[in-house]
């Protein structure tokens, strides 16, 4: 789930923690007490991690996410965005390259998972700062857009290949903004077999698709980082 915070996705306007939107969900949250002690900031991504714990619980109980929570998360997301733009996209990114914010914001909690999270923004901005971070994480993202046929019929095979060749153009496009980057890893081109031309996204076509077989890709966005 938290890959698709987007995280993601991300991932209530107002000047604290539950002034916007439906009232934030209970549990696992910083007490009340020690809620005064948190900035904003502090308070803000609380009751992000919240909503995600809640949205979490549905799912791990084979529940269906309802409507509360689905404004819950938009409302938390926008109040997180609020305090400091661009916070939600670190997060997201955040708990997608590295493990321990991943578990920090499932498995830990109060006061403790959201220092530990703040920090966590704070370090991966200076991590997508550093075009060696951008270019490695490109290389993984990259490497990863490989079919794996097994189980896969002929016709699942051809649409999987399609599906791949799109999100490869679509992450080559992402390179060619990128020209730290792009620097970075023109001597590496020939060896990850990434042509000089960046090709485009086939266009979908304009009858209805059929439907489409399992691709096994991991599905990775494509900015280096979010």
């Amino acid at each position: 789930m938290f890959a698709g915070l987007k995280l993601g996705i991300g991932p209530g306007i107002g000047k604290g923690i539950g002034t916007v939107g439906s009232k934030a969900p209970k549990g696992n949250g910083v007490l009340a007490q020690d809620a005064k002690l948190l900035s904003p900031f502090e308070q803000a991504v609380d009751r992000y991690a919240r909503a995600c714990d809640a949205i979490e619980r549905q799912k791990d109980r084979d529940l269906p996410v309802l409507m509360g929570h689905t404004r819950e998360m938009l409302a938390a997301t926008q109040a997180l965005d609020k305090v400091e733009p661009g916070s939600v996209d670190l997060l997201r990114s955040a708990v997608k390259h590295d493990r321990r914010m991943a578990q920090a914001l499932k498995q830990m909690t109060g006061r403790a998972r959201s220092s530990q999270l703040v920090a966590g923004i704070h370090q991966e901005r200076a991590a997508l700062a550093d075009p060696a971070v951008r270019a490695d994480r490109f290389v993984k993202q990259w490497q990863e857009l490989k079919i794996q046929p097994h189980g896969l019929s002929d016709r699942e095979t051809l649409q999987a290949e399609d599906t791949i060749q799109s999100q490869k153009a679509s992450l080559l496009q992402a390179l060619a903004k990128d020209t730290e980057v792009d620097a970075i890893l023109r001597d590496r081109k020939a060896e990850l077999g990434i042509r000089q031309s960046t090709p485009q996204p086939k266009p979908g076509p304009v009858a209805e698709k059929p439907e489409r077989g399992p691709v096994r890709s991991r599905g990775p966005s494509f900015d280096f980082g979010l």
